[in-house]
């Protein structure tokens, strides 16, 4: 029944989800590890019959992963942003225009296009060249592209029409008026002197904090993903097949190996072995004290 007040509570997007329905009335299944890997034992009770001791302990480790990793993200989101804004700080617009011949076509014509995407991709741009129609010009050079013009270019279907985007700006260190086009603060060309490197670093920025923090909590329920990060249970010498691994960088330009294939790591610690499964297409993060 669509209507039953539980999946209606489930399905409405609310914090909780059709996983913690079935804790609830049916068993919490099998539990994740502080390394991601699923434990044996399965917890046969559900929330509402109430855990015994063993159980209450094996469901603590996923709960405890789930706020440790926010946490953890939560700073990779915010070092991604300064890297980012420490980039292109310098970008600036610093001229009307750079006097630049180059420019992005795009043609309304081809129908590949779907007709919303080729507004917000026309609507605050600057033409690169005149646009003719048979032997009327309908458009000039550097004229700024609104609602009322892109419209006039979709009903007439005119030839691809070329725009000036900050790619094709003739300068490397800063930016002109008009390959920027307009800032979508004021809805005019942008201003010279605007800092539009530091404000493109914190809009690519800031979407990743956000998604960072839209854990979907499942109580530490095993979910059959792999752990996002694995840390070694203790410091020592390890030992790996190196022709299993391909040597990388992480995104924060650290040196890394890629796992192609399950990978055994041994870790050889004060008289300790320890066993660690690496599971395939995973990075392997070794680090000399």
């Amino acid at each position: 029944d669509p209507h039953n007040p539980v999946p209606m509570s489930s399905f409405s997007g609310a914090k909780g989800n059709v996983s913690q329905v079935h804790q609830l009335v049916g068993m919490r299944g099998l539990m994740s590890d502080p390394q991601g890997q699923m434990i044996d034992l399965p917890i046969q009770s559900n929330l509402r019959e109430g855990l015994s001791l063993t159980e209450y302990i094996i469901s603590c480790y996923g709960a405890r992963k789930g706020v440790v990793d926010t946490a953890v993200r939560t700073s990779d989101a915010g070092y991604l942003t300064r890297r980012l804004v420490e980039v292109v700080q310098h970008i600036v617009v610093r001229r009307r225009d750079c006097g630049t011949l180059r420019g992005i076509s795009v043609n309304p014509r081809n129908g590949t296009m779907p007709e919303k995407i080729l507004i917000q991709t026309l609507i605050g741009r600057v033409l690169a060249d005149h646009i003719y129609m048979g032997s009327r010009c309908i458009a000039t050079r550097n004229q700024d592209i609104g609602v009322g013009l892109v419209n006039r270019f979709i009903t007439l279907r005119t030839q691809p029409i070329p725009i000036r985007t900050p790619f094709t700006c003739r300068s490397a260190s800063w930016i002109c008026r008009l390959c920027y086009g307009r800032s979508p603060t004021h809805g005019d060309l942008v201003e010279l002197g605007e800092a539009v490197g530091i404000i493109a670093g914190q809009s690519i920025g800031e979407p990743g904090t956000q998604l960072t923090l839209r854990t979907f909590h499942t109580g530490g329920v095993f979910t059959g993903g792999t752990a996002e990060h694995v840390r070694a249970p203790s410091n020592g010498k390890i030992q790996f097949n190196e022709d299993l691994v391909h040597p990388t960088r992480t995104r924060h330009g650290h040196p890394a190996f890629l796992c192609y294939i399950d990978l055994y790591v041994t870790i050889e610690s004060e008289d300790i072995l320890h066993n660690v499964t690496i599971p395939p297409k995973s990075f392997l993060l070794v680090q000399n004290d």
